[in-house]
């Protein structure tokens, strides 16, 4: 028990200790110098290492505005050093310390938490936690070393070797060893800014980030989660399953899941050997659409042999989307079918199967009407008829079984499946290129305004002025051109409209087809195989005699078919209906005569080489260096939040095999569920990558490498005659069309003859017509004249009755059987 004495002895001590810091307080004016104990539940003076200290159980200090609470402490005066121990709470603004040992240097305003956990916990309730921390109060800043790891509110988690947090600017910064995770993103740096304020990270060196297996790379960037952006800068390298790309800068919307690369773009996918590239590249998630402009251009290579073969396409912009199969208009799919069955068409096949089948069909009449062979046939029907004595009837069968199939009871349970199928929900792609398009192959060049294509009918369709370029000395122009992808290869393609095909030959002279279409087909390799020109072809082709051009050739026809060999040289030329052919000495032939009306030759518009294409080169794959990069690894978190991440992990495990897990058939409408998605795996920088690299893979099929998703057609199965065959059956075909022409040309004889009986007809019941309505417009006019006049008569009629008669006069009136006297007046 104190005795009352040492109790007052104590009470002014106190006093006094306070009252001393007041009045130096008072004197120097220096708050931030002085110590100030606010309160304590007890105080005394006690020896310790042979110097007396103050010891206070439950104090609290104020120094620079900053709060130490403790259980106890040993205030040093003379070493100017106070000693904290149990439950220490360093409190300056809204962030706090917490630990359970603290030494506070007074001269230098530090504070030291050694050995225990030490927590800082912010104004925006992230928690750091480490074991060695130092907090300057008069510079609010907390520096920790040899490893600690924070953790926000929403699970956010940043762990680094060493760090400072500034409490004025609510910045933490972590440097060494630094991992982050984020929005289901792994992130690995050695030096990252964290505001607390902003809620935004700031990556100031090289940084690699991983999400579902997807990997991205970069000089550094920022993050910023109230606005759900992302910026990477300088050798911006992505990496994907299949896919690779490089951009000096991204963004990468995190809430719309949108994606923007700009500067020397390249994306490659090794599976599909495509790669594309430009300067500016926007996807757009929702709409699932891809727009890469300025040097947008495109390279496809062929992986097969030593030396690939290379195609690259050029053009101003490049826009691709995609749309499920189930929201594309039946409008849309109907008329793309149409364009591919008409596309699919063989007009001079046709021509030829049809004149083989009536070449068939005339043999075998002439066999039927052959006298001998119908005597063997008569002979054979007669064998066939007389009965045989193995010959039984068949039975019949048994009506018992028969009726009682009828008497069964219709199946109530088999009742016609009402569910509607599930929707198609198969991606289509749709590509649009605008603006000078150019491609570029060693063997084909080609150059046009515009091109579309569609993974509903897989043709390519190029608009404006299409020129193409094959092996150089071969150019085709159209109107528009159609190209039919199969295979991953051009297999054929139609010139609409004004086709019009230059070959150049030696010596200045060109061979010369033109019609209304032609169409190409195109062997393994893309080299010509075979074309049909249709519709009013001419041609003129310069035939050599001892390797000297000698001869011109002029010809008309209806259709006309070549072949070529392995070469490229022409091996047959088939003229179709009635051909007209010409031949002149060249040296006869006016300059005037040998170029065709349309000769448009244009050499110089021909991309030469890649480079008339793109300036840019298709990167060498970084794959390996980036893979062998070691991934984010958190081994801080396990010390300060243990089992944090292993909960993560399962979590984002979880949410991967429910977003993979293959959806059981149902009869009813599907549910959606609500908790798809709760790990916030919305990230996908990577994801976008993919789906970016998916999207201008069909860049590269727009020309001949068009993925093999698209709806295949059917093989070609035209089975060709011989060329014996062949000219039989175009002597009767030309025979029959003979034919038909007279009975077309007798049919419209007679009917310009009833044409014209029936105009003179309609003439003459026009004139007659015509002369009734005269004569009803005379009767008109007497009429309406009689009206008039009869009104006149009327009027005057009406007129006399109405006027007054003269006084004293007697009316002269007329009366029977006599004259009226006369009177005379007297004189």
């Amino acid at each position: 028990m104190v005795g009352k004495g040492q109790k007052r002895l104590i009470l002014g001590a106190i006093l006094l200790f306070c009252a001393l810091p007041l009045s130096a307080q008072s004197a120097s004016g220096q708050t931030d110098s002085l110590v100030r104990l606010l309160n304590a539940r007890s105080i005394e003076q006690v020896e310790t290492d042979g110097r007396m200290a103050r010891k206070a159980i439950s104090p609290t200090f104020l120094h620079n505005g900053t709060y130490l609470i403790c259980d106890t402490a040993l205030w040093r005066v003379d070493e100017k050093l106070i000693n904290c121990f149990g439950n220490v709470q360093l409190m300056q603004g809204e962030s706090v310390l917490t630990s359970e040992t603290l030494d506070y240097l007074i001269d230098q305003d530090l504070a030291q938490f050694r050995g225990g956990v030490v927590e800082l916990r912010n104004k925006q309730d992230n928690i750091l936690r480490t074991r060695i921390l130092d907090y300057n109060t008069k510079d609010s800043l907390a520096v920790f070393r040899e490893g600690a790891a924070m953790m926000s509110e929403d699970g956010q988690i940043i762990e680094s070797d060493d760090g400072t947090y500034s409490n004025a600017l609510s910045v933490f910064t972590f440097m060494g060893d630094v991992n982050m995770f984020t929005d289901s993103v792994f992130i690995r740096t050695t030096l990252l800014d964290y505001d607390s304020d902003a809620a935004r990270a700031d990556f100031r060196e090289e940084i690699d980030f991983w999400k579902d297996g997807n990997m991205l790379s970069a000089g550094g960037g920022w993050y910023e989660r109230d606005a759900e952006l992302f910026f990477f800068r300088d050798a911006v390298h992505g990496l994907g399953s299949t896919q690779e790309s490089w951009s000096d800068s991204l963004f990468y919307y995190r809430n719309t899941n949108d994606l923007r690369m700009l500067g020397n773009i390249q994306i490659q996918d090794q599976s599909r050997k495509v790669a594309a590239m430009g300067d500016r590249l926007h996807y757009v998630d929702s709409l699932s659409r891809v727009v890469l402009e300025e040097r947008a251009s495109a390279a496809i290579w062929d992986g097969e042999g030593s030396h690939p073969d290379t195609t690259y396409l050029g053009a101003t912009r490049f826009i691709y989307h995609t749309q499920k199969m189930c929201d594309i208009p039946e409008e849309e799919i109907r008329v793309s079918g149409a364009r591919l069955e008409e596309m699919l068409g063989d007009p001079v096949s046709e021509y030829r199967r049809r004149a083989a089948q009536q070449a068939a069909e005339a043999a075998s009449q002439a066999r039927l009407e052959d006298p001998v062979l119908q005597a063997q046939s008569a002979a054979r029907r007669l064998q066939s008829d007389s009965p045989q004595p193995d010959m039984a009837l068949p039975a019949l069968p048994d009506s018992t079984l028969l009726d009682a199939e009828r008497l069964l009871p219709a199946d109530s349970l088999a009742v016609r499946d009402t569910v509607p199928p599930p929707p198609d929900t198969t991606k289509v792609g749709f590509l649009l290129a605008t603006g000078d398009i150019r491609i570029f192959r060693k063997d084909m060049q080609v150059r046009c305004d515009s091109l579309r294509y569609s993974d509903l009918d897989s043709i390519a369709r190029l608009y404006k002025d299409p020129i193409v370029w094959n092996e150089v000395r071969r150019q085709y122009t159209s109107d528009s051109l159609f190209v039919l992808i199969r295979g991953n290869k051009m297999e054929r393609a139609n010139l609409m409209s004004n086709a019009f095909i230059h070959t150049e030959e030696p010596g200045g002279y060109f061979d010369q087809i033109k019609s209304t279409d032609v169409i190409a087909y195109f062997s393994d390799s893309t080299s010509l195989r075979r074309f049909d020109a249709l519709g009013g072809v001419t041609s003129l082709l310069y035939l050599e005699e001892n390797d000297v051009i000698a001869t011109a050739n002029k010809t008309e026809s209806k259709m006309m078919m070549a072949t070529f060999d392995d070469k490229g040289n022409v091996e047959h030329v088939y003229n179709f209906d009635s051909p007209k052919s010409d031949a002149y000495p060249v040296v006869q032939l006016p300059a005037a005569d040998q170029k065709l009306k349309g000769f448009n030759w244009q050499p110089e518009l021909r991309p030469k080489d890649k480079f008339d294409v793109t300036a840019m080169v298709v990167r060498d794959s970084e794959r390996e260096t980036y893979e062998a990069r070691p991934q984010a690894e958190f081994r801080q978190t396990e010390i300060y939040f243990p089992g944090h991440m292993k909960k993560v992990y399962g979590a984002l495990e979880e949410a991967r095999a429910k977003r993979n897990r293959p959806q059981a058939p149902s009869d009813s409408l599907p549910v959606a569920d609500p908790t798809v998605g709760s790990l916030q795996d919305s990230l996908a920088v990577g994801d976008s990558l993919a789906a970016v690299s998916d999207s201008l893979a069909v860049v590269s099929d727009s020309l001949e490498v068009i993925a093999g998703d698209a709806v295949t057609p059917p093989a070609d199965t035209t089975t060709y005659m011989s060329d014996r065959e062949l000219k039989r059956a175009l002597r009767i075909a030309r025979r029959d069309a003979r034919w038909a022409e007279l009975d077309a040309r007798d049919a419209a004889k007679e009917a310009a003859k009833a044409a014209r009986k029936e105009a003179r007809k309609a003439r003459r019941a026009a004139r007659v017509a015509a002369a009734e309505a005269r004569q009803a417009e005379i009767d008109a006019a007497k009429l309406q004249k009689y009206i008039e006049r009869y009104q006149k008569q009327k009027e005057r009629h009406e007129g006399r009755k109405q006027k007054p008669e003269p006084a004293g006069e007697r009316p002269s009136r007329t009366e029977t059987g006599r004259e009226l006297p006369t009177l005379v007046e007297p004189e």
